[in-house]
Order: C-alpha cells, then sequence, then structure tokens
C-alpha cells in the first residue's frame, strides 16, 4: 500500500492541495449561508414533448431575485443557486 501511495501522491498532489485551500462545496448550502433564501417553485408540463420543466426563484441577501430550471425540483434549485454565486461574484457582492 504505501508503495502504490508514493506512485499515486505525486500525480493527484496539485489537486489535493487545491481542494484544501478552496474546497468545492454545494451552490445550495454557500447560498443560503450568504443570506439568500427559496421564494417559488414550480412545475411545467409539456404535453407535446412529454417533458417536465422545473423552475425555481431564489433570492440574493441584496434583494436580487434569480431564476433556475431543471428537469427535476432538486436540480432547479441548484441551478438558480448556482447563477445567483455568479452573480454576486461577478458584482462584487461576495467573495470567496
Amino acid at each position: 500500500l504505501k508503495t502504490v501511495w508514493n506512485v499515486i501522491e505525486p500525480l493527484l498532489r496539485q489537486y489535493i492541495d487545491r481542494s484544501i485551500t478552496n474546497p468545492n462545496s454545494n451552490p445550495i448550502r454557500e447560498f443560503f449561508e450568504k443570506g439568500g433564501k427559496f421564494i417559488s417553485e414550480s412545475t411545467e408540463t409539456d404535453t407535446e414533448k412529454d417533458t417536465i420543466k422545473s423552475i425555481c426563484i431564489v433570492q440574493a441577501a441584496n434583494g436580487c431575485l434569480i431564476e433556475g430550471s431543471g428537469t427535476s425540483k432538486k436540480m432547479a434549485k441548484y441551478d438558480a443557486c448556482r447563477k445567483a454565486i455568479k452573480l454576486l461574484m461577478r458584482y462584487n457582492v461576495i467573495t470567496d
């Protein structure tokens, strides 16, 4: 096992260091930790294409409304929170 680690560790070191200094976090959790809140969630059914589209609207701490969509409510919420974080970081409302 030690021999395997000695071979693998140098290959993965940069990824390990990056994840320690800048851990990936769930956008939903990060958004709500920054003061965001959930506004509404709905589902639309397209009978012609036989598809379902979920839409989620969230509100950032500064009052900005962001809409996300996906194939499920969970994916729509994830999309809305991810978009909100990107938008807030772009305008320096929040930092990493």
